[in-house]
């Protein structure tokens, strides 16, 4: 039984759009059409928590055509292909950033853009929201075809004026003739919201940088931010799937930033892989260590530990995928007492196999309500008998000495209280996400399948898992009360806010 599960993915503000306690639910559906003219321009909905359930009277669902919001949808946009959320400028309502990867702007196929929305007493609203592109004056470089501008985001207080501030990844950015060497630009929040001012561009060229950029490294693949130092500023990880490690080709790799009151820092910064000494496991070519990440105090310390995917991670002969976690301290992130985790490793249920794509999406909570964080990790890609790509997530739960596979818990749609079955290409656990939508003291965990099938077509869902004892629920476009289209392809489910 799940419950209690406190958000710890990006940002350790609470998910609250209208501040009325409840945390809210956004849900991205990036290949949502419009009047079934504009192909994947994509659209967001947004779920307000409320007593007892989900309140579908407050729904709300967000496009580019939606009245007050900047920009204009077209074709192929992807808006909602990521999220993010925090109080950027601290008037006590969470906002949403609204990654759009595939915006094209004047002469530039794919550069991207951000949309900025932001919460009020009424709940996310179009007044005073902002759209972001690269050609934004102050910002570290200019848009360019293909860089997918908000394909990757994340959200928190790196310098610590209580202000949320959004970590926006560009695995796609070029460097000079490096194509695809990634970058990470960060705006920082204010009294105003988001603000180019002191914003800061990051890449493996900068100073104080270990390493260097190369093509195609694919920096900002993943971002995870959490006090691993336990001074009270936030700092970034950032993946890095495609980086090599000694003659190993995609090894990957994963940077931290320290935050502090100026912001991130070079200083102190941090490069880890699975050849970096005590950490478990092998660097191998192709194992993508950075696919994803999560922050959690596991070993309850009070300071956040980081948890690494690893999406094709070697065990024994297959490329299944694994989960490697590295414990914070007041030194930061630190080998000693590292684990890695696989499908094989004692105490967990089912098997390693190729393509399972365990580590593919990671989400902290206490689960259990014991104070300790625990780790819910997905594999999307994971088969059940005959079927395959039906997907799964595998809880572990923290303790005093970290995580601990007793007790784990492998949640598929096979279950009896899950609903509906499992079937190809659902892809349940692509995404996850943890909130209180019923306010009852116990975090639920959302599960995003975006290739479920209903009524034979692709549409997606998500599945709320509830702390306590009330049936889980699957939410969709066909669900009464939530809006939108429920055609082939719409991918509900596709992301959740980090």
């Amino acid at each position: 039984m799940l419950v209690s599960l406190l958000p710890l993915l990006s940002c350790a503000l609470p998910q609250d759009f209208n501040g009325d306690a409840y945390q809210d639910l956004a849900v991205g559906v990036p290949y949502e059409d419009i009047d079934d003219v504009l192909f994947d321009t994509g659209a967001v909905t947004v779920v307000y928590g409320g007593p007892g359930q989900p309140a579908f009277p407050g729904v709300q669902h967000w496009t580019q055509d939606t009245a007050g919001v900047l920009g204009d949808a077209a074709r192929t946009d992807d808006f909602g292909f990521a999220l993010s959320y925090g109080d950027y400028n601290g008037d006590g309502y969470d906002d949403l950033a609204v990654g759009i990867p595939s915006d094209e702007l004047p002469g530039l196929v794919g550069a991207g853009s951000i949309q900025v929305l932001y919460g009020s007493p009424g709940g996310l609203a179009a007044a005073g929201s902002q759209l972001w592109t690269q050609d934004a004056p102050g910002l570290g470089s200019a848009a360019e075809s293909y860089d997918a501008f908000g394909g990757v985001l994340a959200s928190g207080d790196f310098n610590g004026d209580g202000r949320a501030d959004l970590a926006i990844g560009l695995p796609y950015e070029d460097e000079g003739s490096l194509y695809d060497a990634g970058a990470v630009q960060v705006l920082y929040g204010g009294p105003g919201g988001l603000s180019a001012a002191a914003s800061q561009y990051w890449t493996q060229d900068s100073p104080g940088i270990p390493g260097h950029a190369e093509t195609p490294d694919r920096f900002g693949w993943a971002l995870g931010a959490g006090d691993f130092n336990r001074d009270g500023f936030l700092d970034l990880a950032i993946g890095v799937r495609y980086e090599g490690v000694g003659s190993a080709l995609a090894a990957g790799a994963v940077h931290v930033l320290y935050g502090g009151a100026s912001g991130l820092a070079a200083a102190g910064n941090q490069l880890w892989h699975q050849e970096s000494p005590g950490v478990p496991g092998d660097a191998a070519e192709y194992e993508y260590f950075g696919s994803a990440l999560a922050a959690g105090d596991f070993n309850g310390d009070g300071a956040a530990d980081l948890a690494v995917g690893a999406t094709a991670d070697r065990v024994g002969i297959h490329a299944a995928g694994g989960v490697s976690v590295l414990h914070g301290g007041v030194a930061g992130l630190s080998a000693l007492g590292s684990q890695l985790w696989n499908q094989d490793s004692p105490g967990l249920r089912d098997l390693a196999e190729g393509a399972d794509g365990f580590g593919g999406a990671l989400a902290a909570g206490d689960f259990d309500g014991n104070g300790w964080e625990d780790l819910a990790i997905g594999a999307p890609g994971e088969g059940l008998g005959v079927r395959f790509s039906v997907g799964a997530v595998t809880v572990l739960f923290g303790r005093s000495s970290g995580l601990d596979a007793a007790g784990s818990r492998f949640l598929h749609q096979n279950l009896p209280r899950v609903p509906d079955s499992g079937d190809n290409h659902d892809s349940f656990g692509h995404a996850l996400a943890a909130l209180d939508l019923d306010g009852d003291g116990l975090d639920d965990l959302a599960v995003g399948a975006p290739g479920e099938k209903l009524t034979h077509v692709q549409q997606g869902t998500v599945t709320l898992i509830f702390g306590g004892a009330r049936p889980f629920r699957r939410l969709s476009q066909a669900t009464p009360g939530i809006p939108g289209d429920p055609d082939s392809g719409n991918s509900f489910g596709f992301s959740f806010p980090r």
